[in-house]
């Protein structure tokens, strides 16, 4: 059966103002470092997440991990203002623009979700299993899943796999604007019905000002990061990049979560498994009838 990732970016842009955009930003990174339990996890997982912070793993609680994380966001987007007003300081008052009415032109924040696949693509990658009780998963209201067995947990892949999902968004920052500074955290969460990263990015990058004759930093509007084409590219180099790392999947397809949970797959598995056999008598019968002799339909058998 093929895999296939649904890893996707969401950019926070074109709310009313700078304000209202930093409150949901906030909000956001406060749910991804548990700072509140919301009811669709397993409180009693939550202390197992990891999270990295400027792309390094930290040893700290999530609390302390937090407000590194908001407050290494903060420090770029101070890096970019003082870029900008050091800018605007060479034009006459009447040219000038204010970093407001800057940021509300500008992506200033993404968050992704990697790898966003099924439950039996962890199990192929023995990273960890799932038992085959069904369990509503209240986010989507829909969706039914196993629950994750602790103790099938392979903590030492799990981590390789949660690095090569940072090193793959960190290096796809410096592919696309020349640095990985934007790279401001990633949550890996065990704590809901299927482990997954959260990455937190200010796509900030330099740009040559003719009035300041010097680089300076701004908030880039690269396409890569929005729209159906590049996010194509986006879903192809994800997937290369975990096949290199040996955890194999291939790009992910418009609602390509996939049909399976854990529990199903292993039904089909075991459905295809049945048909294959049946195959395999129906082949050696007809092996028989054609008058074989019987040590080749042994050999055969």
């Amino acid at each position: 059966m093929e895999f296939r990732e649904g890893a996707g970016l969401l950019s926070f842009r074109d709310k009313a103002t700078k304000r209202t955009l930093t409150e949901a930003i906030n909000k956001s990174i406060y749910h991804n470092f548990r700072q509140s339990i919301p009811e669709n996890i397993d409180s009693q997982l939550t202390h197992l997440n990891l999270y990295f912070v400027n792309g390094q793993k930290q040893e700290l609680d999530k609390d302390d991990c937090y407000q590194k994380a908001k407050e290494y966001r903060q420090s770029l987007m101070d890096l970019v203002h003082k870029s900008w007003d050091n800018q605007q300081a060479n034009y006459s008052p009447s040219k000038r623009t204010s970093f407001d009415s800057f940021c509300q032109k500008h992506v200033i924040y993404l968050e992704g979700v990697l790898p966003n696949t099924r439950q039996e693509w962890f199990e192929t990658m023995e990273i960890c299993k799932f038992t085959n009780e069904f369990v509503d998963d209240a986010k989507t209201g829909t969706r039914k899943m196993g629950k994750l067995i602790l103790e099938s947990v392979d903590w030492k892949k799990l981590e390789a796999w949660a690095k090569a999902e940072i090193n793959f968004m960190k290096q796809w920052l410096k592919n696309n604007l020349g640095d990985d500074k934007g790279f401001v955290y990633g949550a890996v969460h065990i704590d809901e019905t299927t482990p997954h990263v959260h990455v937190g990015l200010v796509p900030i990058t330099k740009a040559f000002s003719k009035s300041l004759n010097q680089e300076r930093y701004v908030l880039s509007n690269n396409r890569n990061f929005g729209g159906p084409q590049e996010m194509h590219k986006f879903h192809i180099y994800h997937a290369n990049y975990l096949t290199k790392s040996g955890f194999e999947i291939l790009p992910g397809e418009k609602g390509g979560k996939g049909s399976y949970n854990a529990a199903s797959f292993r039904e089909v598995k075991a459905i295809e498994k049945r048909r294959l056999e049946q195959e395999i008598e129906s082949l050696l019968f007809k092996l028989r009838l054609e008058g074989e002799d019987y040590q080749k339909y042994q050999v055969a058998k």
